[in-house]
């Protein structure tokens, strides 16, 4: 939970407006939030992504190593690491280190107009469409038209793909316990805090 938390307060930095100026554009404080909540999954699967080795199985931490098996056994949920090992491997294979094409994939997710509670949706919409217009001719310029065209559909299915993970991964994130989740983690994901016993009603 800490590299987690970690990696939620570099992505809050990262997109802020005065680094981001689409971001400044919303308006509204509400929908701003809004979008940064449901970017914060998505964001942390790419991150992993970035950081997991194929050839090994195996994530790279500041702390060394981390292979798939051992994750299976410890949590028990050999599904879920099939699942992220297998996007992780096409994410890999599609990116491979186009740190812009990254940015641009996160920018997208990060603008999604179906988001709830968004008061300036056609804004976000906006946006988005803005951010697919760059990712389709930045493809076009790197590999040609034709290929270009290719890629970006491919992109598109990677994306589709790491939503139905972040979906997968959110409904596991309500049978955590509140007590050993960081506040921070706890705002985003909308997790009921823990009662405290000394909390009493008087």
């Amino acid at each position: 939970m800490t590299v987690c938390t970690c990696s939620v307060n570099c992505l809050l930095s990262a997109i802020l407006p005065a680094k981001l100026s689409s971001f400044s554009v919303i308006n509204f404080q509400d929908c701003q939030i809004s979008l940064l909540k449901g970017v914060v999954l998505s964001t942390l699967f790419l991150l992993s992504a970035r950081h997991y080795d194929v050839e090994k199985d195996v994530w790279l931490t500041p702390k060394g190593e981390v292979s798939t098996q051992i994750l299976k056994v410890a949590t028990g949920i050999d599904k879920f690491y099939e699942e992220h090992t297998k996007y992780c491997r096409d994410f890999n294979a599609l990116v491979a280190q186009d740190s812009n094409l990254v940015a641009l994939m996160q920018a997208l997710c990060l603008f999604t107009p179906d988001r709830p509670c968004l008061d300036a949706r056609q804004t976000v919409a906006n946006v988005h469409d803005r951010y697919y217009l760059l990712l389709k001719h930045y493809l076009e310029a790197k590999v040609g038209f034709a290929n270009g065209r290719v890629m970006l559909a491919a992109v598109l299915t990677n994306l589709g793909q790491l939503e139905a993970l972040t979906m997968n991964y959110g409904h596991m994130l309500m049978q955590l316990d509140p007590t050993k989740v960081d506040p921070l983690l706890m705002e985003i994901f909308n997790l009921t805090p823990p009662i405290h016993k000394h909390n009493r009603t008087l």
